[in-house]
């Protein structure tokens, strides 16, 4: 009967119509038609598109492959000769079932032809994901098989194949998209994300991208056999309670499934496997978390790929939360009326999502510049966090840094959760009474840092007890020298395990006089340069010159002339990076530093410790010693790049491990106050980061409306871009006091796999490769139409 029925479909010019039409709509769609699912367009190696069109494409040909199976057999009477056969129901229907199944496989078939299309144009050839590819394919059998199985059943209830073909092209779009649509309409809760999993939609969507995950294996197996019955039970009716027992049996294991399952992420980077830091975030929720992201509409292809890898990463959060998360993809300019469309995006810029301007291609083939919000808003017990998820290196392609964005997703997000459900705040401070950056001038870090800390301010007076209250602390630029009492308090705050950032101005340049002209730049020590020596750095009192910098207006016109500015390199402004490496610099953008010192590492016997650079110079960097006189009319002068040839200067070293005291050997100071604290000559887990920029964590004031306003930290009014300045500070904190690995998830890497670029740019090479995958699978199915009628003439003439 199985043979019968694979060969029945053949004999028939219907078959072979069908699968033509699959593989057309295929075809047209990936590499013809412009739209988000063409493979040329979009520029990267992937069959996402492919997948994303087949539940579609699959509405038409599984039920045409299926709308005979039953009808025909009842129309012509020969569902009873099978009958008086000794074969039940259930053997029919398996074999039927399997029969269909087959020839939705034999369908897929000619579709790895786009599979090794896109693999040979990839970017060096073979960069495609195969394993994800390939598991996808297995969630493609899935999809065809419960399709094959709904098909079957319509094709049960009527002896009419076209009325079979509609019922059926019915039901699988009502099972596919109808649960999703009914959850729609339930809102969110508990309800509505048990309606959207009876859906297939919700299913295909993990499996399609690489996961195999038990409840989706075990939905697809449950939904076929439910059909199958169903079926059995219209050609038999005495099948009733066998089927309503196959109903419970799937309820109970549905169940048994949500409490233990597992999944096998079979792409290449493991993409869609979250870390144990995150598992844990999402099954710790207490209460339902709501994501809102605002990427969504009508994007570029590339912003596209980053919406739907948004959507993946919160599907694989919500494999394990459950019903205690739910996302929302917002198009904001969805909203017709212009002046509530523009209120919306003012207030989401003011809670804090950065906008950026793409650029949207119109049907007509024009274009236009439209702003769009790269991020989300978290809500979680009547709390809301921003999280800004694009990572934007000026120096590196869109691509890369799109890629980058989506490689730091989990961080992003994972970071954002822990800081909403953690019950106790930590607590961070800025040490003041020794001259140094006011809250004003350092509001952009305090701002950034409240997402995360309950930020306090406030002087040491020698009491370390009050110091270990706290995470970290941060010491932003002193100018005055620190007593006796507070550098002991320091000492011991760091021997007991502490944190400390010290962003220091080793060397003082009188910016203020250089906007005459001429300024000299003085050693500034502050009394911790000793003490920090003792901890393994010494500061340096010079001041770092680097090729690569960044531009500051300079008055280009004659004497007497109207001003013309030009933006001119300023080798004192040097543009800092880091190790790609490290979680804290990864993916960063430059971060701008202003007469920055060099510093250098002291290695001690005995030590524990490791010493990490975090930031440091270009190859073509230059140290000047102090007192150094300043001139901006070096600015006009060409450098001598023969001058600049010390290699990555250190600017910001991270010690990490055990510390030998400073005190080790002197009395404790007048004025301390120890507390229940112990005073201690070594001590391990703490951590120090020394910066001899102390400017970097400040941000510009200007007086404007009347009163002083903080800038944006790292931003440069003049190239209109940000540094990475607030990032990386944020980042560095965040590493010093994380307690559950979150910050090792920035070191995730995926490999970026993007198509030939001459594809784009070759007509030639483009209509070649869009032949191939339009003509050659039809060509294919042609060839072993032609084959199989020549064996079936040559099997029947034998025998007549």
């Amino acid at each position: 009967l199985y043979k019968k029925e694979i060969a029945g479909f053949f004999s028939s010019l219907t078959g072979y119509m069908v699968i033509t039409v699959f593989l057309l709509l295929n075809s047209l769609f990936m590499w013809v038609i412009p739209g988000q699912f063409n493979v040329i367009e979009n520029g990267y190696a992937s069959l996402d598109g492919m997948f994303a069109i087949a539940p579609w494409v699959f509405l038409l040909l599984v039920p045409a492959v299926c709308m005979r199976a039953l009808a025909e057999e009842k129309r012509t009477g020969t569902l009873e000769l099978l009958r008086a056969r000794p074969i039940g129901e259930g053997q029919i229907v398996a074999a039927k079932f399997l029969a269909a199944w087959t020839l939705v496989a034999l369908s897929i078939l000619p579709t790895f032809i786009h599979l090794w299309s896109v693999y040979a144009l990839g970017s060096p050839p073979g960069n495609l994901d195969m394993g994800g590819s390939l598991g996808a394919y297995v969630g493609l059998l899935f999809l065809g098989g419960i399709y094959a199985a709904i098909g079957l059943f319509a094709s049960s209830l009527s002896g009419n194949q076209v009325l079979a073909f509609l019922l059926a092209v019915l039901l699988c779009f009502l099972v596919y998209m109808g649960f999703e649509f009914l959850s729609g309409l339930a809102g969110s809760g508990r309800m509505a994300f048990f309606i959207s999993r009876l859906g297939i939609d919700y299913h295909y969507a993990s499996v399609s991208r690489g996961v195999l995950d038990s409840r989706d294996l075990l939905y697809f197996s449950g939904a076929i056999l439910l059909f199958l019955t169903a079926t059995r039970l219209v050609l038999r009716s005495d099948t009733l309670l066998q089927f309503l027992g196959l109903i419970a049996l799937m309820v109970v294991l549905a169940f048994v499934a949500g409490r233990g399952f597992f999944r096998l992420d079979l792409t290449a980077e493991k993409r869609h496997t979250l870390s144990a830091a995150t598992r844990e975030l999402m099954e710790e929720l207490e209460e339902p978390l709501m994501v809102k992201v605002y990427l969504y509409g009508d994007l570029p292809p590339e912003f596209l790929r980053f919406s739907h890898a948004i959507g993946e990463f919160l599907d694989a959060c919500q494999a394990y939360a459950g019903e205690k998360l739910y996302y929302d993809f917002i198009d904001l300019y969805a909203e017709e009326d212009e002046e509530t469309r523009n209120r919306i995006i003012a207030e989401r810029y003011d809670q804090g999502l950065q906008v950026t301007n793409v650029q949207i291609r119109k049907k007509d083939g024009s274009s236009s510049n439209q702003m769009v919000f790269p991020g989300a808003i978290l809500t979680y017990k009547g709390y809301e966090l921003p999280v800004n998820l694009l990572r934007n290196n000026p120096a590196l392609s869109h691509e890369v840094n799109l890629n980058r964005s989506i490689q730091s997703l989990e961080y992003a997000f994972a970071l954002a959760i822990h800081s909403l459900s953690r019950k106790d705040v930590p607590r961070i401070a800025f040490v003041e009474g020794h001259g140094e950056l006011d809250s004003l001038q350092t509001y952009g870090l305090m701002h950034g840092l409240k997402d995360f800390f309950q930020v306090d301010r406030g002087f040491i007076n020698g009491n370390l007890e009050a110091l270990m209250n706290y995470e970290a602390l941060l010491v932003a630029k002193p100018e005055r020298p620190f007593s006796e009492a507070d550098k002991f308090a320091l000492d011991q705050y760091l021997m007991q395990g502490g944190r400390m950032l010290f962003l220091l101005d080793p060397v003082h340049p009188f910016a203020d006089s250089l906007s005459n002209g001429t300024t000299v730049a003085l050693a500034n020590p502050v009394g911790l340069e000793d003490m920090l020596f003792r901890y393994g750095v010494r500061v340096n009192y010079d001041i770092v010159a680097d090729l690569q910098c960044s531009v500051v207006p300079v008055n280009t016109a004659p004497a007497g002339e109207q001003a013309k500015f030009s933006m001119m390199p300023w080798v004192y402004y040097p543009l800092l990076s880091g190790p790609e490496s490290h979680p804290v610099t990864r993916g960063l953008n430059y971060v701008r530093a202003r007469f920055a010192s060099s510093l250098d590492t002291i290695a001690h016997k005995g030590e524990g410790q490791q010493r990490t650079v975090l930031l440091h110079g270009s190859p073509a960097g230059r140290k000047r010693q102090v007192p150094l006189y300043i001139s901006m009319e070096e600015v006009m002068a060409r450098p001598d790049a023969r001058q600049y040839k010390v290699p990555d200067i250190p600017v910001g070293v991270l010690l990490e491990g055990r510390f030998e005291s400073f005190f080790s050997n002197y009395p404790e100071p007048a004025g301390v106050r120890m507390g229940r604290f112990e005073r201690k000559n070594s001590g391990g887990g703490g951590a120090l980061f020394v910066l001899a920029d102390g400017d970097i964590a400040a941000n510009d004031v200007r007086f404007e409306g009347g009163g002083f306003q903080p800038q944006v930290l790292g931003y440069d009014p003049y190239t209109r871009q940000t540094f990475g300045n607030a990032e990386f500070l944020l980042n560095l904190v965040n590493y010093l006091c994380d307690d559950r690995g979150i910050m090792a998830l920035r070191a995730r890497e995926y490999r970026l796999r993007l198509l030939n670029s001459e594809l784009g740019s070759s007509q030639q090479m483009t209509r070649k490769w869009k032949l191939i995958n339009t003509v050659l699978p039809v060509f294919l199915l042609a060839l072993a139409g032609m084959l199989i009628q020549i064996r079936r003439r040559r099997a029947y003439g034998r025998k007549a």
